[in-house]
């Protein structure tokens, strides 16, 4: 069984939530749950911190598209910061790499917000 830690933080003022491990169909449900909580606080933007992220299969990705969504529809945006080589491939494989907000390292994503 697959495992996923969420450290939540904060980046350039906006909330961020790190993830470590794998971003699975049995993990997904639980990334899901903690950004529609950020929802109900009002929190518009989040960024995603994927350095430690090892994996993510087509349901931990589907979980960000909604993320990317529900953020959107709230007047917020998603940012994701820190991505390896496999989900970098994986986000291309998908083809949904462009409807992300990608920047290289926590220190872009201020940028990114603006």
């Amino acid at each position: 069984m697959s495992q996923l830690e969420i450290h939540p933080g904060t980046v350039a003022g906006a909330r961020c939530l790190g993830l470590r491990g794998e971003l699975t169909i049995h993990t997904a449900p639980e990334l899901r749950s903690k950004i529609l909580r950020r929802l109900k606080k009002r929190a518009p933007n989040l960024a995603l911190d994927l350095t430690e992220l090892e994996m993510a299969d087509t349901a931990g990705v589907a979980t960000l598209i909604e993320a990317q969504e529900r953020l959107k529809e709230n007047g917020g945006k998603l940012v994701l910061f820190g991505l390896g080589p496999r989900m970098s491939q994986m986000l291309e494989m998908t083809r949904v790499a462009g409807m992300f907000t990608i920047v290289e390292s926590e220190h872009h994503v201020a940028e990114a917000l603006e």
